[in-house]
């Protein structure tokens, strides 16, 4: 059974990773499709809230996974001990 606290941060990880999903697709229509795009004034404004959207997702995935990496081998979330212990990952 998994534990509480790896499913707490598998919960947040999934969240950010379907918010960056999201944005990347409306992205990809927005880039690819935007002549069959009503509003072409509030176009670029639209554009710009996705993509802080898709930049602050990779972000937080990056520091969650960064300072509470989850080793395959164990069921505990595990921390950084040390400055040093951060530059090795």
């Amino acid at each position: 059974m998994k534990s509480h606290s790896q499913t707490l941060y598998k919960a947040l990880i999934s969240s950010y990773k379907a918010q960056r999903d999201e944005a990347r697709a409306i992205l990809e229509v927005y880039f690819n499709n935007s002549v069959g795009i009503g509003e072409h004034s509030a176009l670029l404004g639209e554009m710009k809230d996705w993509a802080t959207k898709l930049s602050e997702a990779e972000e937080v995935i990056e520091t969650l996974e960064r300072n509470f990496r989850m080793p395959p081998s164990t069921r505990k979330l595990t921390m950084p001990k040390t400055a040093k212990d951060l530059s090795n990952v």
